[in-house]
């Protein structure tokens, strides 16, 4: 049982992980963008505050990815990757994300003592959730379907190195196939 919740612990782990990382990547370029074609006007240096929102909205992105390993356990148990429509997967991911950040803020609002956000003050937030979960979400599970499967019980359990050998195939026994000179 304990094995079991340490295999789903981890996979909410990476799950938020991805997300924070890719929805850093989309606030980053999204606000670059932006500041580039004169859309938002900022001060100061634009890369620094692009990086800045991207950090923020990532962390956020990790804590939605989280939320939404939840959402996975709940709605896809016992499927295959290549039973899931990626482009659902994207809506599904969109509609949660959509729905958790605003509830999340709204909650941490009310807790720190600030009452509720006028929808003013959260409507772009909806939004811009909505599309970096449908883009994440949809993302991800198009590109694990085009992935290689790993065999169960892992890659090395199928194919071990030989000694000498490293994961990405290059054979250190013989150090002139990794640019080595021999003797020194």
């Amino acid at each position: 049982m304990a094995d079991n919740f340490l295999k789903r612990l981890g996979g909410v782990i990476r799950n938020a992980v991805v997300w924070g990382a890719a929805w850093f990547g989309l606030a980053a370029v999204t606000m670059s963008v932006l500041r580039l074609t004169g859309a938002v006007n900022a001060s100061g240096f634009w890369l620094l505050d692009a990086i800045g929102i991207g950090i923020k909205v990532g962390v956020m992105g990790g804590i939605a990815g989280s939320a939404f390993a939840g959402f996975i356990s709940l709605f896809y148990r016992g499927r295959r990757v290549s039973q899931i429509n990626w482009v659902r997967f994207g809506i599904g991911g969109g509609i949660m994300a959509g729905l958790f950040v605003p509830t999340f803020m709204i909650t941490a609002n009310l807790l720190t003592g600030g009452g509720i956000p006028t929808f003013a003050n959260i409507d772009e937030d909806i939004v811009l959730a909505a599309v970096f979960g449908a883009i994440t979400a949809g993302g991800s599970m198009w590109l694990a379907q085009r992935g290689q499967p790993i065999p169960i019980g892992g890659r090395r359990a199928h194919e071990p190195l030989d000694a000498g050998a490293t994961p990405f195939g290059a054979d250190l026994r013989h150090r002139e196939h990794v640019g080595f000179r021999a003797g020194g």
